[in-house]
């Protein structure tokens, strides 16, 4: 985005840990919120994400509020237009990878997501954390959205590689990008004469002796 200061909205599980029996609470509770990162340049990756993490915290007694509601105090129209899920669904098979009597007896699980926003990150965890970026054609093909998901996963590695990098040197473009930038957008390199400064302009001078050399002012 170019931008230091960014909003993105996150889906929450809805559930406080304070209220009493929540756990076993039947019902879809889920809310999304507005997530906002302010960016330091100067912080490095590890304090960001403490910081990160101590704000989000700070949060939880708010997770009830409606997006209604949050536009109302902010005063602003659309919060953010990118989503983020993190799927924490319990699974809690037995040993012998049947189901216990005390758990839900299920055949057949299905489900169909479809996007409100133009890009939707979902983190699914298991033995592997898997992510999937789900986008609307609307507003991204296919090729632009796989570039999304291998630069963040690229940026990830880049910062879990040094937690004590910079944010502002944490290297945000993929190595064929990076090389684009650097050269192929730069091949601007043109043949000089071998010869210092002071006999350049001295040749300069013996070419074109009437010519104005500086202005300043009046």
């Amino acid at each position: 985005t170019g931008r230091s200061d960014v909003v993105f909205g996150s889906v929450v599980s809805g559930r406080p840990a304070e209220l009493p029996g929540v756990e076993s609470m039947v019902g879809l509770f889920i809310n999304t919120l507005p997530i906002r990162l302010r960016l330091d340049p100067t912080e490095t990756v590890g304090e960001l994400i403490e910081r990160f993490q101590e704000e989000q915290a700070g949060l939880l007694p708010h997770h009830h509020l409606g997006l209604t509601q949050i536009q109302q105090l902010a005063g602003t129209g659309r919060l953010f237009d990118t989503l983020t899920v993190y799927e924490n669904y319990p699974r809690l098979p037995s040993d012998d990878g049947t189901a216990s009597e005390e758990e839900l007896h299920r055949t057949v699980i299905s489900g169909v997501d479809a996007s409100h926003y133009p890009l939707t990150l979902v983190v699914m965890p298991g033995d592997k954390l898997r992510l999937r970026l789900d986008y609307q054609k609307a507003a991204f093909d296919e090729a632009e959205a796989q570039s999304l998901l291998d630069r963040l996963l690229h940026l990830l590695d880049a910062m879990t590689a040094e937690l004590d990098t910079p944010v502002g040197r944490v290297q945000t473009l993929l190595p064929a990008e990076r090389h684009q930038v650097l050269t192929g957008w730069n091949a601007t390199d043109v043949d000089v004469p071998s010869a210092t400064l002071p006999e350049l302009f001295a040749a300069q001078v013996g070419r074109s002796p009437d010519a104005t050399a500086v202005v300043f002012g009046d």
